[in-house]
């Protein structure tokens, strides 16, 4: 997953994260220059994780001035 969003247009960084209580669980946080490129990132991490992750669920978190994604 990394490698295909630190390819996308506006990346400006990320952190994955894992629960130490339960592997299975993990939170992302990722930044962009604009809404539309973390909308961008949004629609292709969908894609990849449906293909090779179809239980792991994607979505926005909280947004702002930063647009935060978070799968779930």
């Amino acid at each position: 997953m990394a490698e295909v969003v630190a390819k996308l247009a506006g990346f400006r960084g990320a952190s994955w994260l894992r629960s130490t209580e339960d592997p299975n669980r993990s939170a992302s946080i990722l930044l962009f220059d604009t809404r539309e490129q973390a909308g961008a990132a949004l629609f292709a991490a969908s894609a990849v994780l449906q293909k090779h992750r179809p239980t792991v669920a994607v979505r926005v978190a909280a947004s702002g001035p930063t647009t935060f994604l978070a799968m779930a």
